[in-house]
């Protein structure tokens, strides 16, 4: 169905993120025919992304480093679905929203350049995914991000971008600086 199509959309723009420069770009360049669900563009999408995860897995099979990078924008996503009630806000959808959250983060402290949270946000509108939604209480927010699956002792497992295809894992986010992304 469209929503779920749209839905699975959303891990696609995590992984070009987390991908190059190059593969962000061909996205947007082919952002309509990719709406449009056509199948020679979506072959190599989808071969690119199937490449891409099942290198990062691979390279990190019990989730002791790298493979966090695939968790990006999925802190937000998940405390979104929590305090949406489960099967209120899609996953795609939510990975949608925490990607602009995880990039506004990254802004404030990983020094990314601002035009790659607008060209997203440009992105996830022309594929049909959200990118704002009405939030629910801060605060019950706030609270489901620190209960997330990456949250250990030692730090909360943020994931953000230095640049595109230059992910880092295991920030520590101040309070500040989440509530104004997420705002």
């Amino acid at each position: 169905p469209a929503e779920e199509y749209r839905n699975g959309l959303g891990e696609v723009v995590k992984h070009a993120l987390l991908m190059t420069a190059q593969s962000f770009e061909s996205l947007e360049a082919n952002a309509t025919a990719v709406a449009a669900r056509d199948l020679a563009i979506l072959a190599e999408i989808a071969k690119a992304n199937v490449t891409f995860k099942a290198t990062v897995v691979e390279d990190d099979e019990r989730e002791s480093g790298r493979r966090a990078i695939l968790n990006l924008g999925h802190t937000t996503a998940h405390a979104l679905e929590l305090a949406a009630g489960y099967g209120s806000l899609g996953h795609g959808y939510a990975v949608a929203l925490g990607l602009l959250v995880s990039l506004a983060i990254s802004e404030s402290l990983l020094g990314l350049d601002p035009s790659v949270r607008d060209r997203t946000r440009t992105l996830l509108q022309r594929l049909g995914l959200p990118t704002s939604i009405p939030l629910p209480s801060m605060g019950i927010l706030i609270e489901a991000m620190g209960r997330d699956k990456k949250v250990t002792a030692d730090s909360q497992g943020f994931v953000g971008l230095k640049a595109i295809g230059a992910p880092v894992w295991g920030i520590d986010v101040p309070r500040a600086a989440l509530v104004a992304a997420l705002e």
